[in-house]
C-alpha cells in the first residue's frame, strides 16, 4: 500500500481546486501546489501531484503552472 494521501476522484478534484484557490489568495506559500490527480494502481484510490502532465505527440507540458 502507499504512503501518500488517499482520494475518491472528486475528492482529489476538490482538494487540487481548494490548494489551487488558497494559494491565488495567498493563504498558503508552497513551493508545490497540485495540478493534477492520477490513479494509483497499488491502493486502488487517487493521487495528487504538483507535476504537469507530458504530451508526447506535441513535446509540451500540459496543464496550468500555478502562477498567480
Amino acid at each position: 500500500m502507499c504512503k501518500k494521501r488517499k482520494y475518491s476522484r472528486q475528492g482529489a478534484l476538490f482538494a487540487i481546486v481548494r490548494a489551487q484557490r488558497e494559494f491565488k489568495e495567498g493563504k498558503i506559500k508552497a513551493d508545490k501546489v497540485p495540478v493534477r490527480s492520477y490513479f494509483c494502481k497499488h491502493c486502488k484510490t487517487y493521487h495528487l501531484t504538483s507535476q504537469l502532465r507530458f504530451s508526447i505527440k506535441k513535446g509540451v507540458f500540459q496543464g496550468s503552472q500555478n502562477k498567480r
